[in-house]
């Protein structure tokens, strides 16, 4: 197996520091390479997570399937888990834009008012909106 491929057996049994050792370099490599069944996994598994294994779950998603992840971002964008809600704004600001819908920016805007979301979720949603329409 290469170095520059994704194991999901690697990631499913690593915990804590040893998950952050061997998802760091990995996401930091150009040429990344994932299979298309780990994310279908990854996907599947999101609800049953702990938080560090959710969020490199998004981080993969946003990055190798973000056809997938606008599915999943917005129930997470009002996550009151700093580090789930911290990576959902960081994959939403680099996803490509034909993924921006006005329905995926409507979802994570009533998503983020019917859970009394924290005031900078919906000060990035009224930011990020502006800036897409701008660019349209």
């Amino acid at each position: 197996m290469s170095d520059h491929m994704f194991s999901l057996d690697k990631f499913n049994v690593a915990s804590g520091r040893e998950l952050h050792d061997y998802m760091e370099p990995l996401l930091k490599l150009p040429d990344l390479e994932v299979s298309e069944q780990d994310i279908q996994v990854l996907a599947s598994r999101l609800a049953h997570q702990d938080e560090y294994h959710l969020v490199y779950s998004l981080l993969m998603l946003g990055r190798f399937a973000p056809d997938i992840a606008v599915v999943y971002l917005p129930q997470y964008a009002a996550s009151d888990r700093d580090a789930v809600f911290c990576s959902v704004l960081n994959i939403i600001e680099r996803l490509p834009e034909r993924f921006i819908s006005d329905d995926f920016q409507a979802s994570i805007h009533q998503r983020a008012i019917a859970k009394s979301a924290r005031p900078e979720l919906l000060a990035f949603i009224t930011k990020f909106s502006e800036q897409m329409r701008t660019k349209r």
